[in-house]
């Protein structure tokens, strides 16, 4: 079975100069550095933002230029995946992240930039209307792209705004057909009770009229959770404790919807850079 080049840690860089559009030519010894950033704005001026507050304003020329060789618009985006090199400091020279409790301001040179966006998450009041608002034809493969490394590929929560599922599921070898695939996360009312400190979200495949296995796609995927959240907090009167993730997978791609969840576990806290 032929395969579509899976997007894995591993090859984080080789999807870099598949996937994104570069505006930059690297210098002799120059560094090119890649990151998961939320990104933020204040007043029309938008940067990156690491999980401890590090802000990555890029340089005007360099988002102009990927902004308009590629689909990725910062103001339109929550997470993104980029490509970056930092903007040589006169007094201190080439920089890198500080993961110390002081976070630090850095300009950058953006190279390459990807959302990983995924839609707005579905919110029914009952498991029949689930049905209907978020449409489930077809199983994914997993949720969990290596088993023998978790970071980064299985679920996990960036912040407490965004929730990353690393998903992978079989297509047809067609962009169009390819563009058919949705997948919703959604949650349920009806799930959430007084009392109830787990929070349960789907996540729901529809593969469209796509009936083809001979490849498969991976990709991660971040859900803003906010909303979802806030309800959860005024159904049942509590902060979530844990988010748990339902999922029909096939890991064995057989090509049938398998009558029980696969479901994953992720603590509802804020993660912090090791």
């Amino acid at each position: 079975m032929r395969k579509i080049k899976s997007l894995m840690l591993v090859a984080l860089t080789l999807i870099m100069g598949l996937s994104m559009t570069s505006c930059l030519n690297s210098s002799e010894g120059s560094t090119i550095s890649y990151a998961f950033l939320r990104v933020k704005g204040t007043l029309g001026l938008y940067y990156f933002e690491d999980v401890i507050g590090n802000k990555l304003y890029p340089t005007t020329a360099s988002l102009t230029q990927i902004e308009a060789n590629s689909d990725f618009k910062m103001s339109e985006t929550h997470l993104a995946y980029i490509a970056f090199e930092f903007v040589e400091d006169e007094t201190q020279g080439v920089q890198s992240l500080s993961e110390s409790i002081e976070p630090q301001d850095y300009n950058i040179e953006l190279v390459g930039a990807m959302s990983l966006d995924g839609p707005e998450v579905v919110i029914s009041q009952t498991m029949d209307d689930m049905v209907g608002d978020a449409p489930e034809t077809a199983p994914i493969n997993t949720l969990n792209l290596n088993p023998g490394y978790d970071e980064g590929t299985k679920p996990y929560l960036y912040d407490l705004e965004t929730l990353v599922l690393p998903i992978q599921f079989n297509l047809s070898n067609d962009n169009e057909k390819f563009k058919m695939h949705k997948l919703a996360l959604a949650c349920c009312k009806a799930d959430m009770t007084e009392g109830t400190t787990d929070m349960i979200f789907y996540l729901r495949h529809d593969k469209g009229e796509d009936d083809g296995t001979t490849y498969y796609y991976n990709q991660w995927y971040a859900y803003d959770i906010r909303n979802a959240v806030a309800e959860f907090q005024m159904e049942t009167g509590a902060t979530p404790q844990k988010i748990i993730i339902k999922a029909h997978e096939d890991i064995n791609q057989s090509g049938e919807m398998p009558e029980e969840y696969t479901e994953y576990e992720v603590e509802y806290k804020a993660p912090t850079l090791n």
